[in-house]
């Protein structure tokens, strides 16, 4: 994802803001918001479409789904179709579509060149909501980014520092292994030194500090460069003092 793209969905969150986000054109990835929650996404990826999804988490056989198409009652959607056949329960209907709007999360976030357009307006009334905790499902989509040189240039270099902003951290369930890192961030650890010190995977930690520092969590500074020519002389032994003149001998 591009820089823009990554603060403008970000920046949509913070603002609290109503509409939607639309990523692409065709094929195209939608997240509707609703004062700053993301409660639902639409995507006309076949990867991210609901009966795909059904189908790969064994909801649902493909012999099923063909039946069902081939069988729709009109007016009403896919889903209320594979309950009324008795295919699928509404409990599988709501974890799937859960499971969708996390996928077009991610795939809209790992989309690399892409400007975002976001229509900002009120949902329709028939738009479904579902319950989200926003800032973990943008976590859980940067976490899960495998373009490591894109990543880093979003980022920037290492040598940074993360500097804790308000508290809000500390109300997220963290994964085992970034949850021992709050303590650390006070501005005095390198993104290297963080990741040494707490044993967590360097892309998962620098996703990490992307989203504090989208999120509006964290400031980030970069250290300056290490003088080796200082260094060496700090380090180096204080040298002998000489030795006065000789007396002049007696004639």
């Amino acid at each position: 994802m591009t820089r823009m793209a990554l603060q403008v969905l970000f920046q949509r969150h913070r603002e609290k803001a109503t509409g939607l986000w639309k990523l692409g054109q065709e094929p195209s990835r939608t997240i509707f918001f609703e004062a700053g929650d993301i409660v639902f996404a639409q995507s006309t990826f076949p990867s991210d479409r609901l009966t795909h999804l059904l189908v790969e988490r064994g909801k649902l056989t493909q012999t099923q789904l063909d039946y069902a198409l081939a069988n729709l009652r009109p007016g009403i959607s896919i889903g209320k179709n594979l309950i009324e056949m008795g295919f699928i329960t509404q409990r599988d209907l709501l974890d799937v579509a859960r499971a969708q709007v996390e996928r077009v999360v991610s795939g809209a976030l790992a989309t690399p060149d892409e400007m975002p357009h976001f229509d900002g307006r009120d949902l329709d009334a028939n738009v479904v909501r579902l319950p989200f905790d926003t800032p973990e499902l943008l976590l859980n989509g940067l976490l899960g980014l495998k373009d490591r040189e894109g990543l880093l240039e979003l980022l920037g270099p290492l040598n940074q520092v993360v500097v804790l902003q308000g508290r809000r951290l500390m109300e997220m369930t963290l994964p085992a292994d970034l949850a021992k890192l709050p303590p650390l961030l006070d501005g005095t650890h390198t993104l290297l030194e963080l990741s040494r010190e707490s044993l967590a995977e360097p892309l998962r930690l620098g996703a990490f500090a992307l989203f504090l520092r989208e999120m509006g969590w964290a400031r980030l500074h970069e250290m300056p460069p290490l003088d080796r020519g200082a260094l060496d002389m700090a380090l180096a032994p204080e040298p002998e003092a000489l030795s006065g003149p000789l007396p002049e001998p007696d004639l």
